[in-house]
């Protein structure tokens, strides 16, 4: 017999999504489309999942698919839904999900927002009222703002912790607990959304370039790791190696005449 839990997720399951809300999720995406020096945004957010779940208090996302409440994007105005899709796109494009590692979720959580929100923020958007952030850490890393915050701060009103697992890769055992290789420290899951997002960042930043957005219209902690991933930097006794081995002669041979 299904506990209460489980009959609860199943009418929630089956509960119908108005036709507004579809309507409403239609023109936010238009609304991105049309903001300007966006295209670096818009990549990320068109390339990830979105289904719509009543069980979420607002939003969630896995770092794959992004789940939005209904009743709740209703209830935000065209310009403060803007803010919500990115928002949780920008969690998946910052990788918050494998980043957190052993830390305490809810404070990561909180230190996760206050860098999305302060890169929205800065680039104008329209954020809801109740979207506490600290201006105070704009610019710097989610790993810094954690170091920053007060051990003890309370959590912000309405808060909800969107950060969820990532989904078990496509063919594994789905245990997501589960390491690949040896001495890796991170579950296969990790390692899966990890290159998803790392191919995903790439192509949005071509396609930024493309599209002639201005220059810095993608975030400086983006713009380091695509330097870092795109331009990687190899040991110094690698390139020293490399040199001699291209100034050795291979004209000779130890035979005998």
């Amino acid at each position: 017999m299904p506990t209460d839990e489980e009959l609860m997720a199943q009418e929630m399951a089956n509960r119908p999504v108005p036709a507004e809300a579809d309507e409403a999720f239609r023109k936010a995406k238009i609304g991105l489309m049309s903001k300007k020096d966006s295209t670096f945004f818009t990549t990320l957010f068109f390339n990830l999942e979105h289904q719509w779940d009543w069980s979420v208090p607002q939003a969630q996302t896995n770092g794959m698919t992004i789940k939005y409440n209904p009743e709740y994007f209703l209830s935000l105005d065209k310009d403060q839904r803007l803010s919500l899709l990115l928002e949780e796109t920008l969690h998946t494009a910052f990788l918050h999900m494998e980043r957190m590692s052993e830390r305490d979720p809810d404070r990561w959580q909180k230190a996760a927002d206050h860098v999305v929100r302060n890169v929205l923020d800065e680039r104008g958007y329209s954020l809801p009222p109740d979207w506490e952030f600290d201006k105070a850490y704009r610019g710097k890393s989610t790993e810094e703002v954690f170091r920053m915050m007060p051990v003890n701060e309370p959590p912000p009103k309405n808060y909800q912790r969107d950060l969820a697992p990532p989904p078990p890769p496509q063919g594994g055992s789905g245990d997501p607990n589960q390491n690949q290789g040896s001495g890796s420290g991170q579950s296969a899951a990790d390692q899966g959304l990890r290159a998803k997002v790392e191919d995903l960042l790439v192509q949005a930043s071509q396609a930024a370039k493309m599209a002639g957005d201005a220059a810095g219209s993608i975030p400086g902690e983006f713009q380091l790791f695509l330097d870092q991933l795109l331009n990687p930097k190899l040991p110094w006794h690698q390139i020293l190696r490399r040199w001699f081995m291209a100034q050795a002669k291979t004209d000779f041979t130890y035979r005998k005449p």
